[in-house]
């Protein structure tokens, strides 16, 4: 089995879990007809190579401000063409009552990508794990936003192992995190 495919299949199981816990948590809740409406957000403010967009962003909703940070993006051709990942630390802030354009607003403590972003309130946000591209990451950020308007993280303790490539979730008090990749190998470990 290819590594891309034990990824799936534990990322998948991860999910269904997540999922089962979700689902228990909601059965006694009363659910309604979602309505979904779809428009594409201007890509104004953004500039260098952010402006081609990027992947596996860490990503925030903190009252009615869109954070996205870091990722990674291949700037000047294709990965199958030979190009180059770059990651990137910068994080863009968009106002969601407008929707005009987005401002840079800070930096990453260094360039990453592919961890996962679970919110816990209006104005908190997780931003766990990833990857450098040289290193997995263990590092567990509290995202919010101060009266400044400005982005702070808070550093709180590391995950027990580095993670990326891996799915979260919150359920009341708990944190839940699992899948992808664990210290480097793809892995079933899950962790509260």
């Amino acid at each position: 089995m290819s590594r891309f495919q034990q990824i799936a299949i534990r990322s998948t199981f991860i999910a269904l879990i997540c999922h089962t816990f979700l689902s228990c948590h909601e059965m006694n809740k009363t659910t309604t007809n979602l309505e979904i409406t779809w428009q594409r957000i201007p890509t104004d403010g953004l500039t260098g190579n952010l402006q081609k967009g990027v992947s596996a962003s860490y990503a925030a909703i903190c009252h009615d401000k869109l954070l996205v940070a870091g990722g990674c993006n291949f700037p000047n051709k294709l990965g199958f063409e030979g190009g180059v990942k770059v990651y990137y630390d910068d994080i863009v802030m968009m106002d969601t009552t407008i929707l005009d354009k987005w401002t840079h607003v800070g930096k990453l403590p260094k360039p990453a990508a592919y961890g996962v972003s679970i919110r816990l309130s209006s104005n908190e946000t997780l931003w766990i794990g990833g990857n450098t591209g040289n290193e997995s990451l263990k590092n567990v950020y509290s995202v919010s936003l101060q009266r400044s308007g400005e982005p702070k993280l808070d550093s709180l303790p590391f995950l027990p192992a580095t993670m990326d490539n891996f799915a979260g979730c919150a359920i009341e008090n708990s944190v839940f995190v699992g899948g992808g990749n664990v210290n480097d190998k793809p892995s079933n470990d899950f962790y509260s």
